[in-house]
C-alpha cells in the first residue's frame, strides 16, 4: 500500500499514462527511479511488466542498488535491494533476461 491508501496496482496506470503521453509527444519516456520498502518482487515487477510492454516507455531504472562494499553494506534507505539476493535476481537478472527476449 502507498502513502495514502492507494494500492500498489496504481503503479501500472501511471506507467501506462505516461507511456500514452510520451507517444503523443512522439518522444521516448523513462521510467525511473520507482521502490517501495517491502515486497521489492511482488509490487515491482509487474510495474517493470507493464514498462515492457508499454509503448514509449523505453527504459527503467529502479532506486535503488545495494551492494556490499569494503565497510560493509552500502547505505540502506528502505528501498534499497542488495546485489545477490532474490529481489535482485527478479528484478535485475530476470528483468534483463526479459528485456533481451524481446530482441
Amino acid at each position: 500500500m502507498l502513502l495514502g491508501g492507494t494500492t500498489n496496482d496504481w503503479g501500472n496506470g501511471w506507467v501506462t499514462s505516461h507511456g500514452a503521453a510520451c507517444k503523443a509527444a512522439g518522444k521516448p519516456c523513462l521510467f525511473e527511479e520507482y521502490g517501495v520498502t517491502s515486497d521489492h518482487c511482488a509490487v515491482e515487477k509487474p510495474w517493470q511488466n507493464t514498462a515492457l510492454n508499454t509503448t514509449a516507455i523505453s527504459g527503467d531504472l529502479y532506486w535503488q542498488y545495494g551492494d556490499q562494499l569494503s565497510g560493509g553494506p552500502s547505505p540502506d534507505d528502505g528501498n534499497t535491494f542488495y546485489y545477490g539476493t532474490d529481489d535482485f535476481k527478479c528484478l535485475v537478472t530476470d528483468h534483463i533476461a526479459a528485456i533481451n527476449s524481446r530482441k
